[in-house]
């Protein structure tokens, strides 16, 4: 997991974050704080020092809160299947198939920012 820097925020208000994100999203903000000229540190140093700040990763990726909850679900969701048999076993109607195809009807689909 991809740190995230506490933000302090002196006259106005920050919406809860995670402490952590994965690194794909991670990945996409660095991508926008490179092509915005961000330093030239690779990702991992980035990581290294702390990870990117909540006002950061509001500025570099607006919607990270949501594509980290969209990323959570989905790895509930992949749990839940592979606790009830291996994948690749063909279409079936267990309650891990299920609840993957109700969760792949509710999450939002997310542009690429880059």
């Amino acid at each position: 997991m991809f740190p995230i820097i506490p933000s302090y925020i002196r006259h106005g208000t920050i919406k809860p974050y995670p402490r952590f994100i994965t690194w794909a999203t991670a990945e996409l903000a660095y991508s926008v704080y490179i092509r915005h000229g961000g330093s030239g540190q690779s990702l991992e140093m980035v990581a290294e020092r702390g990870g990117f700040g909540a006002t950061e990763m509001d500025k570099f990726l607006p919607d990270w809160r949501e594509r980290e909850l969209a990323m959570r679900a989905w790895s509930v969701a992949i749990r839940a299947l592979d606790s009830y048999h291996e994948l690749g076993q063909g279409t079936c109607q267990c309650p891990g198939h299920k609840r993957v195809e109700l969760l792949r009807k509710s999450l939002p689909v997310f542009e690429d920012p880059t």
